[in-house]
């Protein structure tokens, strides 16, 4: 007796068709597909109302793949365009987009026809990504059909019925900022609304390191930075794009190139489009910077060789030692050395352009310190602060008090990192770099080179999260005695360590104690 197999599409397929329903029928079909024929019509279904385009199509494997189109700004359509912007605007604020019930009657439509056709229930799957991907989950969720997002944002935590089986898998890029939307992800506290959740499981792909743009925007927003939070968000957008969700699945180039490239346009632009309303209710266009706005020049102590225009300090060829005041601070290094120390305002300083010292320390205020091409020295000060480096030069980075986000990944040189407290993030490059934990809740992105992250007894305490932990780094415990360790578990899937001081340190991904005889 032959046993049966039933076939489910596989991601190049789902890639494609996804990618496909953004041309809107105007593209060729992919190779091995056609369309589902409902008296001699195709079945798709356009609503420019309420902003979906959705296609019923066969694939040469035998399944019926109905797949949702996403957000879209070049369609030609204005009302489409704004009808799916409000769709995007409903998700992220927790609420039912307009887009979900008529995904939802046409799939029952297209199901029907199907069936008509002699397919069998099993033969019907759902594909989509970003809105088309949300679109998806909501249908799953209602009529229990399997099927493959990618980069979808989630739904509603009470539109999933008690009890559903959740066959629904869903690609998110570590980076993606729309994959990132719901609980789990890594926009922190930005999200309007914590009630969403994605239906079915979900495949993290793609490189851990991903999460730094998304990390700094939490951090930027917590600091009150809405513009940062925008900007970094922008930079991310890359990550939700159909062509770096089949690079990182290893799916060859898609057959009618990256269509979701084009539908999004300026990566700047349309992330502002899309998480125009993401952020939580009052704080959207605020900024919490505004440099060059006041004149500094009375309330800046100077020696050196620098100069100040409507609010901004320039630094010389001599070197420039600058100590701010109550007024936002824009500093920009010249050729010669510089030591600039923040006041009570906001800052944003830049470093040497040569390879000269510079010492940028935060004030009080927002900090941005960006290092300079020699040896650079960044302390976050007693506010938030983003910290990037971007010399060949080594670096020595200092958390601030509240909130950090620290970028190593724009230098080459050895980067000692110091967490001090709050929420931090933290990234490294490819060279040999230390960090050293501190009493906040921290998030490390290991880099290439062979790193060491350094516990001290009476500064940590808090929380580390170590993601891309090599079998060459090392971990160091000071001032513990002879037994740092109280605990170790493999808890979902990563290696979770306690130390005696409280100190917790999770080395994400390791299903396996990196520690003998420790219980």
């Amino acid at each position: 007796m032959s046993s049966i197999q039933t076939l489910t599409p596989n991601n190049a397929q789902n890639l494609n068709a996804a990618n496909w329903s953004y041309s809107q029928g105007s593209a060729a079909l992919p190779a091995g597909f056609r369309y589902l024929m409902d008296g001699g019509q195709p079945v798709t279904l356009y609503n420019a109302s309420t902003g979906f385009y959705g296609a019923a199509l066969v694939a040469s494997t035998g399944q019926v793949m109905v797949t949702f189109e996403g957000t879209n700004f070049f369609t030609g359509s204005a009302e489409f365009t704004a009808a799916q912007v409000l769709d995007d605007a409903a998700i992220t604020a927790g609420i039912d987009a307009p887009s979900y019930q008529t995904a939802l009657n046409f799939t029952q439509s297209a199901v029907t026809d199907a069936e008509a056709q002699g397919y069998n229930a099993s033969d019907i799957y759902l594909d989509g990504h970003s809105l088309g991907g949300a679109d998806v989950e909501y249908v799953a969720s209602q009529l229990g059909i399997p099927g493959t997002t990618f980069g979808a944002p989630g739904i509603p935590a009470g539109d999933i019925p008690s009890g559903a089986t959740q066959d629904l898998t869903n690609y998110v890029e570590y980076g993606d900022p729309v994959g990132n939307y719901a609980q789990g992800g890594y926009e922190g506290n930005i999200v309007q609304s914590d009630n969403i959740v994605h239906y079915g499981t979900v495949d993290w792909t793609g490189s851990y390191l991903g999460i730094v743009p998304l990390t700094t925007a939490a951090v930027a927003y917590d600091a009150g930075d809405y513009s940062a939070a925008i900007a970094a968000l922008a930079v991310a957008l890359p990550f939700h794009l159909l062509g770096t969700y089949a690079e990182s699945l290893g799916v060859p180039p898609l057959a009618n190139g990256d269509l979701s490239s084009g539908a999004l346009g300026d990566g700047e632009a349309a992330a502002a489009a899309i998480f125009s309303s993401l952020f939580k209710s009052g704080a959207a266009g605020t900024s919490g910077t505004s440099p060059g706005a006041t004149n500094n020049s009375q309330t800046l102590s100077q020696t050196g060789s620098a100069a100040t225009s409507s609010g901004d300090v320039f630094g010389g060829d001599s070197g420039a030692t600058i100590t701010g005041g109550a007024a936002p601070l824009h500093f920009v290094g010249g050729t010669g050395a510089v030591s600039v120390m923040g006041g009570s305002g906001n800052t944003t300083m830049f470093g040497a352009t040569s390879d000269a010292n510079s010492v940028l320390i935060g004030g009080s205020g927002n900090n941005t310190l960006v290092g300079g091409m020699g040896a650079s020295t960044l302390i976050g000060g007693t506010g938030n602060a983003l910290e990037f480096t971007d010399g060949a030069g080594p670096a020595l980075l200092v958390g601030a008090a509240g909130a950090s986000a620290i970028n190593g990944t724009g230098g080459s040189g050895a980067e000692t990192v110091q967490v001090v407290g709050g929420k931090t993030v933290v990234a490294l490059n490819g060279a040999a770099d230390t960090v050293v934990g501190g009493a906040g809740a921290a998030t490390v992105v290991g880099g290439a080179g062979t790193d060491v992250y350094g516990f001290i007894k009476g500064h940590a305490g808090g929380t580390e999260l170590i993601g891309g932990l090599k079998s060459t780094d090392t971990i160091v415990f000071g001032g513990y005695g002879s037994g740092p360790i109280v605990s170790e578990a493999v808890q979902n899937g990563s290696d979770v360590i306690a130390l005696n001081d409280g100190t917790v340190v999770t080395l994400e991904g390791l299903d396996h104690k990196v520690f003998n005889g420790v219980a």
